[in-house]
């Protein structure tokens, strides 16, 4: 931006990695999401415009992410899906089940289950009297998975508007990355 009066720009010069940063944009955000860039900016020492370009160029670097990290966005969006079960294992455990047999012993059948849903014969195995707990836990992620395939309308509860969850997002997004290996769901076992 510059003054209007002498045309010099206002503000001190970017320093850094920030020194060619000349581009303006201009848009509307969530108050939420403005307040949690300023935060984010003060914790790391950057202005509010260095912290936002920084976010903006990780989102593009995470979207090249999955050729370069994992060879293809279908396998990036099975390993998010491999992710989301360890994350769900840690929320309710931490980090026992890298140490814990028992519990390992469930997050690699979980693991197991789903990468087979994915192979030559996939689909989401039916339940099976002497199923384990992890097999369980790795059908019903792929069946929340086929469940959420996209968006749903909002739904209102008490006049309020309920927005997805993260989660919710993210199996959408899961589901469009999985590209033909997504119709491997769908087949009956």
């Amino acid at each position: 931006m510059a003054r209007k009066r002498t045309g010099k720009p206002v503000g001190r010069k970017p320093k850094g990695p920030f020194k060619d940063n000349k581009a303006q944009i201009n848009g509307r955000v969530p108050e939420r999401l403005k307040a949690l860039i300023k935060e984010a900016a003060d914790r790391n020492g950057h202005s509010f415009s260095q912290e936002m370009a920084l976010r903006l160029e990780h989102s593009f670097t995470y979207l090249n992410f999955e050729e370069s990290e994992f060879g293809s966005p279908q396998n990036f969006a099975v390993c998010r899906l491999i992710g989301m079960m360890m994350r769900n294992y840690h929320a309710f455990d931490g980090d026992e089940f890298w140490d814990d047999a028992e519990m390992h012993a469930e997050l690699t059948d979980a693991v197991a289950t789903i990468l087979v849903a994915f192979g030559p014969n996939g689909g989401i195995p039916e339940p099976k009297p002497d199923e384990t707990r992890g097999q369980r836990r790795g059908r019903s992620r792929l069946q929340q998975l086929l469940q959420n395939r996209m968006f749903s309308d909002p739904e209102e509860l008490d006049g309020r508007v309920l927005h997805q969850s993260a989660d919710e997002y993210s199996l959408v997004e899961i589901w469009e990355g999985l590209g033909q290996l997504a119709s491997k769901l769908e087949v009956k076992k």
